[in-house]
């Protein structure tokens, strides 16, 4: 039996595989999972980037009512982009989040228990993000709602909205057309819909960068672009809060049982 010392997150577990070849798909599967967490750090320094020159464009340029030609160059053409990405994000991650939240999946815990909780969750919370993000959809940064800051406010926190719809009515439709189903049948809805799973998490997940980077523009209109930059750094930091914490979770995996052949000691679990 070979023993594979693998590095997650700052330990170092001793995996006890019978073959090669499960020691290698593990590996390769911790491999991909940490691309997809590069991929999503990226995303977010994108944005946070790009948000900020939104900001110091329309507080110390762009300041006034925009032009018909203005709205296209500076919002329409731009905004289809960001929502070309965020469409394909979420087709892209919502693969992954629905085969990482049900990897480690207990024998003990029933499919349909863990499947309609994790449907109630999210439809929960993005019911609750879509309250908050309706307080603060009219209350735009600046006086005249034609300026740029303005203007991509609105239209950050109205596709914010969107997606928190799009959520809340997701999670619903599962739980409703899932409720007759026994659990062979719940099984089979899943294989034939993996993505069912993970979409309303990462709806919830585009809705939250999508508020977050809009309210920072608020900043902006209100107390210039020096504050704005400095107040505009704080929400990535709180991102990558969440993002290195989501990716510890992600990493975890249940060591097996211990064995004569293969018992790691305390230095190999806590390093």
């Amino acid at each position: 039996m070979a023993q594979v010392k693998v590095a997650c997150h700052g330990t170092v577990r001793m995996v006890c595989t019978g073959s090669s070849n499960i020691s290698a798909s593990t590996l390769a599967r911790q491999a991909a999972t940490e691309r997809v967490f590069r991929n999503i750090t990226g995303a977010v320094v994108v944005t946070a980037v790009y948000n900020m020159t939104i900001g110091i464009v329309g507080s110390t340029i762009k300041t006034g009512r925009l032009t018909t030609t203005e709205q296209a160059l500076f919002f329409a053409m731009p905004y289809t982009v960001l929502v070309s990405c965020v469409v394909l994000c979420r087709h892209v991650f919502s693969s992954f989040v629905a085969f990482d939240m049900v990897e480690e999946k207990s024998e003990s815990v029933g499919s349909r228990e863990a499947t309609r909780n994790t449907w109630t969750t999210a439809g929960v919370i993005n019911a609750l993000m879509f309250t908050i993000i309706q307080s603060v959809l009219f209350q735009c940064p600046t006086d005249d709602k034609s300026t740029l800051i303005s203007v991509w406010y609105l239209g950050k926190i109205w596709f914010a909205s969107g997606w928190s719809i799009i959520g809340i009515c997701e999670s619903s439709l599962y739980l409703m057309y899932t409720d007759p189903l026994s659990d062979t049948d719940l099984a089979q809805f899943i294989q034939d819909n993996p993505k069912s799973i993970g979409l309303p998490t990462v709806d919830l997940a585009m809705s939250l960068l999508l508020t977050v980077s809009a309210v920072s523009l608020w900043f902006y209109g209100q107390l210039g672009w020096f504050l704005g930059v400095v107040l505009n750094l704080l929400w990535p930091m709180a991102i990558f809060t969440i993002v290195n914490q989501w990716r510890k979770i992600s990493l975890w995996h249940k060591r097996p049982p211990a064995t004569k052949e293969s018992t790691p000691t305390q230095n190999d679990t806590w390093t």
